[in-house]
């Protein structure tokens, strides 16, 4: 009877370090991936970011990959209440394989300032072992900015040329008079 019972536990302990080695090494080459474009910007930092006037549409981008394995149950999630929809890249069969980009895009109303959100990219990969599945999961996520402008106050393109050509006349007609 302590013979059965230290031979099952030798055979559980050589199974769990088995997995524990597998994630470990399966960890280091498996990843998802998102990557976040805020009106085709890609605009991590603020240094990146577009100037949007308020109240016009804003357009996020995200595409997901992956490396290492297929990953499984893929979803994209914002930190923001924003309705984010697949837009291609699957072949049909709902798995993201490493030679595959999937699209989503989101969109809403630039506010005024600065703004910031994050896209999340989450799935499931497995590893096998013997006739088990060991299922493991994995996150990436992917900051955007951008900086909402007044549309009250108009640029300084906006004001500089029709004064420009406001004096440019005046300075024609002044001309012809003398």
């Amino acid at each position: 009877m302590i013979y059965d019972n230290t031979k099952r536990t030798i055979f559980v302990l050589v199974f769990c370090m088995s997995i524990l080695l597998m994630s470990i090494s399966c960890a280091a080459a498996c990843d998802i991936h998102i990557e976040k474009d805020t009106n085709g910007y890609d605009a991590d930092t603020t240094a990146d970011q577009p100037e949007i006037t308020a109240g016009n549409l804003v357009t996020w981008t995200y595409k997901v990959t992956c490396t290492g394995a297929s990953f499984y149950g893929v979803k994209v999630t914002d930190n923001m209440p924003v309705s984010i929809s697949y837009v291609s890249g699957d072949d049909g069969d709902k798995i993201l394989q490493t030679t595959e980009t999937w699209t989503y895009q989101a969109t809403g109303t630039a506010t005024l300032g600065q703004y910031e959100n994050t896209g999340t990219a989450s799935g499931w990969y497995y590893i096998q072992l013997h006739r088990c599945k060991i299922w493991i999961p994995d996150c990436n996520w992917d900051k955007s900015h951008y900086f909402g402008t007044d549309p009250a106050i108009p640029e300084f393109p906006t004001i500089a040329l029709p004064m420009a050509a406001i004096i440019g006349l005046a300075f024609v007609f002044m001309r012809r008079e003398e």
